[in-house]
């Protein structure tokens, strides 16, 4: 069901984008793209092991939540 004030998120991305760790070795941290509504495009970024999906939808959620309340005022 499409979100009444237009807010969906959509056009999800999931890439991965080489960093060194303190160390000097490589790794790859997750990079979520998306879009809410008209709004975006966002980026969320996670070290190795942190992107589960629980994480990156609580994330998206929180930020979806951010921009109703700024986007729909009274």
């Amino acid at each position: 069901m499409p979100d009444p004030q237009g807010l969906d998120v959509h056009d999800l991305a999931i890439s991965h984008a080489p960093t060194f760790d303190r160390n000097g070795r490589m790794t790859n941290n997750t990079v979520v793209s998306y879009m809410v509504g008209t709004h975006g495009p966002f980026n969320l970024t996670y070290g190795p092991d942190q992107a589960t999906p629980d994480r990156v939808n609580a994330d998206i959620a929180k930020h979806v939540a951010d921009i109703r309340a700024i986007v729909v005022r009274p």
